[in-house]
């Protein structure tokens, strides 16, 4: 931060504050230090946050809004792991369909809940989930 503020970068400075804020923020509501991985959850959701305006500005045909939101997801997406591809996020639903026999639909919460724990942060929880409710449709 401190050097994004010495280069006169607005918009990194801003972003990053703003991660900051919604981070102490959950501190308080929790009165306790927060995990790593409760960290990677907030950051992950302020991404989603900026993925959704990103889609909102460009219905609106604001281009100018959406590439700011645009560059801040990309900022916040430096904190966050590599996310998974496709190919290796339907081997991990594939092994945890097999571990849970789960086959039918009725079953996307317990894998979701299983899936969850290991891919939070390291994939969009949403598109998991279609690939979950695809695999077990398919079966």
């Amino acid at each position: 931060m401190k050097a994004a503020m010495k280069n006169g970068d607005k918009l990194n400075v801003v972003t990053i504050r703003s991660a900051i804020s919604a981070i102490k923020l959950e501190e308080i509501n929790t009165r306790s230090s927060l995990t790593n991985e409760k960290v990677l959850s907030i950051i992950s959701r302020l991404c989603k946050q900026r993925r959704e305006s990103i889609e909102q500005y460009t219905k609106a045909n604001r281009k100018d809004l959406a590439i700011k939101e645009e560059n801040e997801l990309l900022l916040l997406s430096q904190y966050l792991p590599s996310q998974l591809n496709e190919t290796e996020i339907n081997e991990m639903v594939q092994k945890t369909i097999t571990n849970m026999k789960a086959t039918s639909v009725k079953d996307i919460g317990k894998v979701m809940a299983a899936l969850s724990k290991d891919l939070n942060g390291k994939a969009d929880l949403g598109a998991v989930s279609k690939i979950v409710k695809r695999t077990l449709v398919e079966s």
